[in-house]
């Protein structure tokens, strides 16, 4: 298996050099203030040629947003939740933050009368009333909640959402206003990088690529780590498969361009990993 794994890479680098060329999309991604998964992709460690990309759709999000909305509504229901309504609060912040053509965000509903048989259809059958299947992006199969896209021309649906009992930042992890600045920079294809929560120390070689490739196959598990799966999708396509095995390797050769992703707020990269169970 090593062998053949040896082999395949030897393979990918040889057709990469001649064959194979990616880039980064062009377009530019919007994002708004606060927000927790808006990231800066950069050229280099000095935010030279930089631009946006909402990080929404990656494969972090797409495998663990049960766990990631869970502990939304557990910062709610300890932290935030009062008695008095909330209605005053969605309408400020419709206002205040719903202003991007982009705006991603926590639905959390008040808990019915009755308890449902199937809390996803639930949820989903409050959101069809609102919103169209593409802007729903992540439906909680335990919680009361959902991740959904709302546009700035429709930030007032928000208001008549009648189930709706709190809105907030996509994925939260403590009262949406409030945030700790801390920079943080990780290298695109860095995989197996430092465990530094404030990033690493840009190198990238055929270990990362060996190790990605044995990940695609099945033979490695990372668990939640937040930092393999933002690194790993080298062309920002939603998905970790040999290409971006391909596009590591390249980049440890130098054939391809070294990409950042950086954050400005430490809420915006930490996900309070301890909630969070490793895969099986």
């Amino acid at each position: 298996m090593k062998k053949t794994l040896s082999l395949i890479l030897v393979v990918f680098c040889c057709f990469g050099m001649f064959a194979f060329s990616a880039v980064a999309e062009d377009e530019t991604s919007v994002s708004r203030s606060p927000s927790h998964v808006i990231v800066g992709i950069s050229t280099d460690r000095y935010g030279h040629e930089s631009y946006g990309k909402n990080m929404i759709r990656n494969p972090y999000y797409q495998k663990y947003y049960n766990e990631l909305i869970d502990y939304s509504c557990q910062v709610y229901y300890k932290s935030i939740k009062t008695s008095d309504n909330n209605s005053k609060y969605i309408e400020q912040y419709a206002k205040q933050y719903l202003i991007q053509p982009e705006n991603y965000t926590t639905l959390i509903f008040r808990e019915p009368e009755k308890i449902p048989d199937n809390i996803t259809e639930y949820n989903r059958s409050i959101l069809r009333n609102y919103f169209d299947d593409e802007d729903i992006l992540y439906v909680s199969d335990y919680n009361y909640a959902a991740i959904v896209c709302i546009a700035d021309t429709n930030a007032d649906i928000v208001k008549n959402i009648s189930e709706l009992e709190f809105i907030g930042n996509a994925f939260f992890t403590n009262y949406p206003s409030t945030m700790m600045p801390a920079v943080g920079t990780f290298t695109m294809g860095n995989v197996l990088g430092a465990e530094n929560e404030m990033g690493d120390n840009g190198d990238v070689n055929a270990s990362d690529a060996r190790f990605l490739l044995r990940y695609v196959a099945g033979l490695e598990k990372v668990g939640a780590k937040k930092q393999f799966y933002f690194c790993a999708d080298m062309n920002f396509d939603n998905k970790i498969d040999a290409a971006d095995a391909r596009l590591v390797l390249r980049t440890a050769a130098g054939l391809e361009p070294k990409y950042c992703v950086s954050y400005s707020y430490f809420q915006f990269w930490t996900d309070y990993m301890g909630v969070i169970k490793n895969e099986k």
